[in-house]
């Protein structure tokens, strides 16, 4: 009596896909059927990658793949008793990658500065370019994605994060940005000058300085920088925390004085 034979058919069926370029892809088919079926694979309009592919009993692996594998891959299951065929799609996009140094800085500015960080992104799936920011205050985004920092505060410091997305992938770049504060008017002016080619502009007007340094003592304070005085090398002015006129009556130790309300105590500032 003649064994009846069982037509292949699909246990598992190969699963199309989008990856980008260098990435890794395996397809899994598998039959049954009686005889048991043998499973081929090919590529429509082409062959196997060369030395970049390989063949199992129920699978098929490309390495490194390229934008020109993309195609349609045939899983065909064949036996004396019939022939199956099923199609799994791949496309291959090209890497997204920043165009600019994402990773660039650390920036390193003092207060009142203008600061311009540029970070774009391509792929041939458009990327969506995004900026995440410690603080959004005196910051622009323009049209090609680059921030603009008009006039750098205190609260600037941080990190920025530039964000390129697209169908696949979400790509981060980090870049840190340093505010500091001057020491002097003085030394604000001779920056002033520098990055003005010697322009003696009067810019005079209202700054912040660190007289004790960076991560000593006080923090940065508001003078007022008189940039004509001392020769117009730029002077720093300390005002008193009572400008108002006030009637003395009597006196107490040096360095203070007596109003006919209250007692007032006042150190005298150092010279700057």
């Amino acid at each position: 009596m003649d064994r009846r034979l069982e037509p292949p058919s699909f246990t598992s069926q190969p699963m199309s896909a989008i990856v980008e370029e260098k990435e890794n892809v395996t397809f899994m088919c598998s039959a049954h059927g009686d005889p048991i079926p043998n499973i081929t694979w090919s590529r429509e309009n082409g062959t196997l990658p060369v030395g970049r592919s390989l063949v199992t009993f129920d699978s098929l692996s490309l390495w490194n793949v390229l934008r020109n594998d993309s195609g349609n891959y045939t899983c065909t299951a064949t036996s004396t008793a019939g022939t199956i065929s099923s199609v799994a799609k791949l496309r291959v996009h090209s890497i997204l990658e920043f165009t600019t140094d994402s990773s660039c800085g650390p920036y390193d500015i003092f207060i009142g500065d203008s600061l311009i960080i540029s970070c774009s992104a391509e792929s041939d799936l458009k990327p969506k370019m995004t900026w995440l920011l410690p603080n959004v205050s005196g910051v622009r985004i323009l049209e090609n994605n680059t921030l603009f920092i008009t006039s750098a505060a205190l609260s600037h410091a941080g990190t920025y994060t530039c964000q390129a997305e697209n169908d696949l992938v979400i790509l981060e770049g980090f870049i840190d940005v340093y505010v500091h504060a001057h020491l002097s008017c003085h030394h604000i002016k001779i920056q002033q000058q520098l990055l003005s080619g010697g322009n003696h502009k009067d810019t005079s007007g209202v700054y912040f300085i660190d007289s004790d340094g960076e991560d000593i003592g006080e923090g940065p304070f508001q003078v007022f920088c008189n940039m004509t005085m001392v020769n117009g090398t730029g002077a720093t002015l300390l005002s008193h925390e009572s400008e108002n006129r006030t009637l003395v009556d009597g006196f107490g130790p040096s360095g203070s004085y007596r109003t006919r309300h209250k007692l007032h105590w006042s150190t005298l500032c150092p010279k700057l």
